[in-house]
């Protein structure tokens, strides 16, 4: 994060910290080290989870757009669900 803030630098590391914490708890032996040892895994759940796409669901919730909140939230609900298929995919493809 590029910002001129010290204070908002060191809380977005702070999140991401946390973030990455509550992520790596999901895992145990074999999954949590290909996750730990992905980056593309690490930044889709990055990607899923940040503050971008929670603002992007905010911004139609408040604008009262319910077809596009809903489509964010399904988006976001389904994530999961990606995210351990592409786990499973990596476990299948690793000797």
């Amino acid at each position: 994060m590029a910002s001129r803030s010290q204070w908002l630098n060191l809380f977005y590391d702070q999140i991401s910290n946390h973030l990455d914490r509550h992520f790596f708890s999901m895992f145990t032996g074999d999954n949590r080290s290909k996750f730990l040892g992905s980056p593309e895994l690490i930044s889709h759940s990055r990607a899923a989870l940040g503050i971008a796409h929670h603002t992007k669901l905010m911004e139609a919730v408040l604008a009262r757009d319910e077809d596009r909140a809903v489509r964010l939230l399904e988006e976001h609900a389904g994530f999961t669900r990606r995210f351990f298929d592409r786990v499973e995919d990596q476990s299948e493809s690793s000797p």
